[in-house]
This record gives C-alpha cells, structure tokens and sequence, in this order.
C-alpha cells in the first residue's frame, strides 16, 4: 500500500500525532499561524526523537525519522517543515558536538524531558549567500559574549523555546570566523521577533525573523574556532557539527517535500487516473525517490560527518525534487483540469512540494560540492 512503511513508522514512534493532524483539513492546518502546529510538535512529534538516548532521547535511526517526515509531509507540510528545522538541530548536537560546546548535554536533556522546541538559525535569505555565512556577531565581554544581529528567515521563531544559530567571531581569520550560540530562553530580553515572511504559503510555520540587540550569553552556551582552551578541538567539533547538520538537513527536508508531492499522488489515484502506465510512473517516482533518502540516512547513521557524505545527501536531495517534479506533471494529467481549478488543496500542495528547489545548499554550492567529492575516480 502507498505510504504504508512511513504511516507504520509514525503510529509505532509518534502515536496521536497523526489522528491529531486528520482531524482537521489540510488548509485548516496550513492558514494556522504556527500556534496549533507547535503545540502538535510538542505533544505529539516528541521533541526528544532524535536526541541521544544516554540525554534521555528516543535515539530514533535518521532511517525512520526520514520515513516519518515523509509521513507528516503529507498530511500537513508545514508541520514537517517544522519538525526538520527541530530534528536535524538535536540530531547535529547528539552526534557531533562535544564539550567543546559546555551546555549542549543539559540543554538536549531539558528538550527530551520538558518537550522544548529547537529553531535553527544559520541559512540566510540572500542568493547565492554560504549556508555556513553568519549576520550574527559574538564579541567577548567581561566573562561573557554579546551577540547582535539577525537571521531570517527562522522557523518557528515566534513559539520555540531555544535555538541553535550560528554566528561570526569579528577578530578571527576568515577561515576561522565560525561559531556556535545556544539560545536557552528565547524569550529573553534583547531577542525579538520581527514579521518577514513574505509568501501565502507555509505560513503556519512562524517564519519570521531572529533579531539579536546586544543579547548577553554564557561561556557555556558558546563555542568559537578561535577561543578557549583547545581551539582546534573547538575547530573540529563545529566542524564536524555542521557537516553532520548539513547531511541530516538535506534528507529530512527532502523528505518533507516529497510527502507533499505523495498527498498530491494519493489524491490522483484516488481519483482513479484512466491511464494505469501513469499512475504506476508515479509510484516509480516517489518511491525510488524514497528509497535513496532511506540508503542515504543509513549511510550517515553509521559513519562520521565527512564532506562526502554532504555532498551524497545534496546528491539524493537534487534527485528527489527531480522525481518530485515529473511525478507531480502526472499527477496533474490524471487529477485534470477540473479538480485543479475547482480544489485549493491540490493548488497547494502542487506549490508546496516545489519549494524544495529553494532550501539550501544554493544550486552553485550543490553543484561545486558534488564536483568536487563525487565527480573524480577513485584511485
């Protein structure tokens, strides 16, 4: 049956999140402001899915998370959506952080225990701008580091409880300028939320903007290339924290967006297609598209962050929304003209399920690293 593993997986690990989400239509999820949906991550998606199981975590396998986020894709994107920007964040921290990053053990454990909810602040919305290219300062001050600027835009800004983002240390070299913040409260004062979001959809997921004015942070809760005790251990640490976050972000986001373009299927086949050729393409389309998100995440549950095993996720990724978009041409052909014009939710998701395109890394990063990791002979 379609859908049916993924479906399987999300009743086993998340149960009541998906009867909680058909309950109500899928433009009524979608027109949420991101308060419903928040609330649904919380009590029903279980923030600590992915956080280590030693923190207190469920230690779920990136091989079932993918499977669930193709899952939740389907009944509510933006939800999905939300719960990538969450998941690969406490995936990253669980996998590849040490102590260079003092902090992160307790938070982790505070988000599996008291259900909080992560936003991720790194990507900016600038093209052809580097994902790992930061418009937050650090500066050190009197024990303790103040941060300015912003990020945008942020999912779940509005409604999540802590944050990971990444920042820019001014007096460092270039190569070495990167860093990590914790944001333990993020209704603490100097942190503000600016409304950014300029589209009509995905709008439930809260995407506004993270303003930093001079917002003071513990030692603790950051972690510099160029500072502390061990600087090249606090190198590779983040290093190794952003490649990981960077391979788990390009599946699950995948994931998302292809349950999106599955809804899309489910609904033509309910409709009953003439052409049976057509229909069984797109069952080609989406479930290939799925099995090489599964290999992939199994590939980077068992071996270390690397920058080949990026550069494979961007890999699957450009071929999934490659899938995503031949399976929706004919899912269209079979819906017709009619169900398009008369249905908002088939507009929608057809919408929803490009926007794949979009998410980073940019086309000339994905390009330039699969040239580089993928496209040469092994000796």
């Amino acid at each position: 049956m379609f859908l049916a593993r993924e479906k399987s997986t999300v009743d086993q690990l998340l149960p009541g999140l998906a009867a909680a989400l058909k309950a109500k239509t899928l433009m009524e999820l979608e027109s949420d402001d991101g308060r419903l949906l928040v609330s649904y991550l919380r009590q029903y998606a279980n923030p600590g899915l992915l956080v280590g199981a030693k923190l207190g975590g469920m230690a779920v396998d990136l091989v079932s998370a993918v499977r669930i986020h193709r899952y939740i894709g389907s009944l509510c994107p933006s939800l999905a959506v939300m719960m990538t920007m969450h998941n690969h964040t406490t995936y990253c921290l669980s996998k590849a952080m040490d102590a260079s990053l003092a902090n992160k053990d307790s938070l982790l454990s505070d988000v599996a225990r008291d259900k909080l909810v992560f936003c991720s602040g790194f990507a900016e919305a600038k093209p052809g701008a580097n994902i790992l290219s930061s418009s937050v300062t650090c500066a050190a001050s009197n024990g303790h580091f103040v941060i300015n600027g912003s990020k945008k835009p942020c999912t779940m800004v509005d409604f999540a409880d802590v944050a990971l983002v990444g920042i820019t240390n001014p007096n460092a070299g270039e190569a070495t300028a990167r860093g990590l913040l914790l944001v333990d409260n993020m209704r603490a004062d100097k942190i503000e939320k600016v409304p950014f979001w300029p589209a009509s959809i995905l709008t439930a997921t809260s995407s506004n903007e993270l303003v930093f004015n001079g917002y003071k942070a513990t030692a603790g809760n950051v972690v510099l290339m160029e500072a502390g005790e061990a600087p090249s251990t606090a190198k590779q640490a983040i290093e190794n924290t952003e490649l990981c976050g960077l391979s788990c972000f390009q599946l699950l986001i995948a994931s998302s967006y292809l349950g999106a373009a599955s809804q899309l299927a489910a609904q033509c086949f309910a409709a009953a297609p003439a052409n049976a050729t057509d229909a069984s393409q797109i069952v080609n389309e989406l479930e290939s598209a799925a099995l090489a998100l599964e290999g992939a995440a199994a590939l980077i549950d068992s071996h270390q962050p690397c920058q080949t095993l990026v550069a494979l996720s961007v890999s699957v990724r450009t071929m999934v929304a490659q899938c995503i978009d031949r399976a929706n041409r004919l899912a269209l052909i079979g819906l017709g003209g009619m169900r398009y014009l008369a249905k908002e939710e088939i507009r929608y998701l057809l919408q929803v399920s490009q926007c794949l395109n979009f998410h980073p890394l940019s086309r000339n990063e994905s390009v330039e690293l699969i040239q580089h990791e993928l496209c040469r002979a092994s000796d």
